[in-house]
């Protein structure tokens, strides 16, 4: 799918991004180092990147992608990653827990 329709293939919604924390329960310390791999990203292949910005990998998108959309990517992700943790925060609050009886 992603070979033919690009970044619009995949969705990167908080919601989605929520649930695949919650059920591949994705540790504190993995969730740092995404994000430390997005702004690496970003320097790397971001606009203001040293040789003009842009991938020169297809990889999972298809193409490549310029300098103004690893960016705007970034910006997605690391936006969505952050109101997906706020979900998780918000969902743990108010979930049901057993109450054990006292010993």
């Amino acid at each position: 799918m992603a070979d033919c329709c690009g970044l619009q293939a995949f969705d990167f919604s908080p919601i989605r991004i929520a649930a695949f924390i919650e059920l591949q329960e994705v540790i504190q310390p993995v969730i740092g180092i995404l994000g430390e791999q997005l702004m690496l990203f970003k320097q790397e292949c971001g606009s203001e990147a040293d040789h003009g910005g842009g991938s020169n990998s297809q990889g999972l998108f298809g193409r490549a992608l310029t300098g103004n959309e690893v960016d705007s990517l970034v910006a997605e992700l690391v936006y969505n990653l952050g109101r997906a943790l706020d979900l998780k925060v918000e969902s743990d609050a108010v979930r049901w827990k057993p109450i054990l009886p006292i010993e």
